[in-house]
Parts: structure tokens; C-alpha cells; sequence
């Protein structure tokens, strides 16, 4: 496992300007992309390595819209490779979205939703099924 990125996500979560934990962010956000869209081999768990700051991201930084973007990062990275090259990081996507859905902040929330909507329905799409008939969204106070 790489040993600076997870230092770079506590940096994020812990950085003392909101700006500088959404630059810190982005730069996760491109490594993800990029090392998403190579092939991993069975033996390896670079995508585990690259997904997991956000996970660190959404569960300790202190300011919601970060968290949001953390969220929208991991889906954009799963997205653009195709959710059918994903391998090692799907544990990492789901504790995001776990993590996520229990924010207290409704964005946050909602992103992990909308997020999940997505990956399952374009999962399905290529496993060559029709996507699941999207449930309705739980409010914040519904949750609480």
C-alpha cells in the first residue's frame, strides 16, 4: 500500500483552510481516474489504495461541501473507467456511500444516493439487465 496517500486524505480531512481540502481532493480525484482506468491484476489492490482517502475524507473532514465533493470524486472515478473494470475498489465505494448516507448534512446524503443509483444502473447495464426501478430517497429526518 501506498504510505502517502493515505497521509495526503488525513491532510485533507484535516487542513486548515476549506479550499485547500478541496485542491487536496481533486488531486486524489485525478490519481483515481487514472489508475482506475488501467487494468488491475488479480494479486493487486492499487484501486483499494487510490479510493481509500475519500473514504477517510468523507468520514473526518469538517466541512460538508468537501465531503460532497469526496463523494461526487468517487463517482466520477468508478464512472469513467466503467463499473465492470472496477475490481479491489468496490469495497472502498461502498463505505464511502455508507459513510455518506449517514451524514447528517442532507447534500451529502443525497449525493451517496444519487451516486449509488448510477454505479447500480450502469452495473446492470453491463451485466446485460434492465436497471432496478429507483427507490425514493430517504430525507435527513427521515434518517435521524
Amino acid at each position: 500500500s501506498s504510505g502517502w496517500i493515505p497521509a495526503t486524505a488525513a491532510a485533507a480531512a484535516a487542513a486548515p483552510g476549506r479550499e485547500r481540502a478541496k485542491v487536496v481532493v481533486d488531486v486524489l480525484r485525478q490519481l483515481a481516474v487514472r489508475f482506475l482506468a488501467k487494468e488491475e491484476l488479480e494479486s493487486f489492490h492499487f484501486q483499494r489504495d487510490f479510493l481509500l482517502p475519500f473514504d477517510r475524507v468523507v468520514a473526518c473532514c469538517r466541512w460538508p461541501d468537501v465531503r460532497e465533493l469526496a463523494v461526487c470524486c468517487v463517482g466520477q472515478a468508478v464512472l469513467s473507467c466503467g463499473p465492470g473494470r472496477v475490481r479491489s475498489g468496490w469495497r472502498v465505494v461502498f463505505k464511502v456511500l455508507t459513510a455518506a448516507a449517514r451524514d447528517p448534512v442532507e447534500q451529502v446524503c443525497a449525493a451517496a444516493f444519487q451516486l449509488l443509483e448510477r454505479v447500480s444502473a450502469d452495473l446492470f447495464l453491463h451485466l446485460g439487465q434492465a436497471p432496478p426501478v429507483p427507490v425514493a430517497r430517504p430525507t435527513a429526518a427521515a434518517m435521524a
